[in-house]
């Protein structure tokens, strides 16, 4: 299929598959976000500055770099915050989904440390939940109590949730939520979809400080620095061949 057959409109923006391709045991995936509304600025060392209007039919572009084992069902994901977010991948992948019966869902890839902490040893002291549910379903089945009323907050007509529960200032240093309580709703909202926040504050013991684990980021990402150049740029390329390395050596410590 042409590129020119993979552009879609998502929003206000216009989104290309701009190449797709299997190299190997994986496939390559560059995704261009083609603006025609807020132009880039150019200027010289003479002190002089325009702003290049292109002719119709010709775009400024963000890219980004996906690389896709399907073995395993992992997707890997350059983060460009001019390019195309996670969350707006998931509705790019439904969008040229052939099968409407399927729906496809992203989820990160946990590694558990964090969740670690947690223990009913511990003074709990807070605990905030975040959720966002854009769909007419249920966030937990058979739920009760806190987690009956995170599923049932639709009926209030909106689809974002956020509760706190914890102590003021004028609460002894010592008391702690229902440790068993708290463990419990993390446990049962640790990696659902729906959840965009997950928070709890503990003090391990009576002589530390009260730290605060956010939940959330308790998943697997890297970082990597490229140097460029007006001779050496970062191209779709260099960064695929960054993403098949980190890959390969997280692959073998990934919970898949």
């Amino acid at each position: 299929i042409n590129s020119v057959d993979r552009t879609y409109n998502m929003g206000n923006e216009k989104i290309r598959i701009q190449e797709l391709k299997k190299v190997g045991e994986y496939w390559e995936i560059l995704v261009l976000k083609l603006r025609d509304e807020v132009m880039p600025g150019i200027a010289d060392d003479s002190g002089n500055y325009s702003i290049e209007i292109l002719e119709d039919g010709k775009y400024y572009c963000e890219s980004t770099t996906m690389l896709y084992d399907p073995e395993n069902s992992v997707l890997v994901l350059q983060k460009n915050r001019y390019g195309l977010q996670a969350s707006n991948v998931e509705i790019l992948l439904n969008l040229i989904n052939v099968d409407n019966k399927i729906k496809i869902i992203l989820k990160p890839i946990i590694n558990k440390n964090k969740i670690k902490l947690l223990d009913n040893g511990h003074a709990y002291r807070s605990l905030e939940i975040g959720i966002v549910n854009n769909m007419e379903e249920e966030v937990i089945e058979d739920s009760t109590g806190i987690m009956g009323v995170l599923n049932n907050f639709q009926k209030y007509k909106g689809n974002v949730v956020s509760i706190r529960i914890g102590y003021n200032k004028k609460s002894k240093k010592n008391e702690s939520l229902d440790s068993n309580l708290v463990i419990d709703t993390i446990n049962e909202l640790y990696g659902n979809i729906h959840v965009n926040k997950l928070k709890t504050s503990i003090k391990f013991n009576e002589d530390t400080k009260v730290e605060t684990i956010d939940l959330l980021d308790d998943r697997i990402y890297d970082y990597e620095n490229l140097t460029y150049c007006k001779e050496n740029p970062i191209t779709h390329d260099r960064i695929i061949s960054v993403l098949r390395n980190l890959y390969k050596n997280k692959k073998s410590n990934m919970r898949l």
